[in-house]
């Protein structure tokens, strides 16, 4: 494993949106066009629409992210307590990162831009709302695949599957508000609602866990809720860890 000191940046700067956007095709596919190729023929109206949204997400998309990285004092029953003081009270966080060394917590969003037009676009063109909605999404969960693979490549493999607070085991509140308590306000690119919702609403957090120890891989899909029924599944789906 490779050192990485409480609060070191192990993010560097983010990738432009224009490597996070989605193809078309996958567009479609994300709005439930299960072969797009195909309606791309019957309907390429349909596919211009996903191309003009496509477009304006790579312009209004503004990728930005923040990460904190605690070593870990203790687990005890569902608590994870950090050195720092902070730490989460979740029988998922305990389980993902009983073992770890360190937590790296990660936020990401890419702005209040794009949901705005999504707001301005849905009196007057519905269907382009819906698909640069959907591409917003995208764009987001892309960027917080490239900040897990930093974290993972940053310890050196040695690194949990990403949890998130509102999974299953790991309450969105108080997760939520555990995790963004590990960060220092000043900078921070979200920040949280009193429903515990984070604001841009195109964003994301998540939390992994890092030493020799843990059980590395996986994805952020293992432990939600909707595995077992989702068509925007990175993988296969597995069945539930037990």
């Amino acid at each position: 494993m490779n050192a990485l000191p409480g609060g070191s940046d192990v993010l560097g700067a983010p990738p432009p949106a224009e490597s996070l956007a989605p193809s078309v095709d996958a567009l479609l596919r994300r709005q439930g066009a299960p072969d797009p190729q195909r309606l791309r023929a019957r309907r390429p109206d349909v596919a211009a629409v996903a191309e003009e949204a496509r477009r304006q997400a790579q312009a209004l998309a503004a990728p930005a992210w923040a990460a904190s990285v605690q070593r870990v004092a203790s687990v005890r029953h569902d608590r994870v307590l950090l050195a720092s003081g902070g730490g989460f009270t979740a029988p998922l966080a305990a389980r993902v990162l009983g073992r770890a060394e360190y937590v790296c917590a990660a936020v990401c969003t890419i702005g209040p831009a794009l949901e705005q037009a999504v707001s301005q676009a849905y009196a007057d063109h519905p269907a382009l709302a819906l698909a640069l909605d959907a591409a917003g999404s995208a764009i987001v969960e892309a960027l917080a695949d490239a900040a897990a693979a930093r974290i993972g490549g940053a310890a050196g493999g040695c690194v949990t599957a990403p949890i998130a607070p509102g999974h299953e085991g790991f309450p969105l509140d108080p997760g939520q508000r555990d995790l963004l308590r590990l960060f220092a306000a000043p900078g921070l690119p979200v920040t949280l609602s009193e429903a515990a919702a984070l604001r841009p609403a195109k964003s994301v957090s998540f939390v992994a866990g890092i030493g020799p120890d843990v059980e590395a891989g996986g994805s952020v899909c293992d432990w939600c809720g909707a595995r077992l029924r989702c068509r925007l599944r990175r993988a296969e789906a597995p069945e539930p860890r037990s």
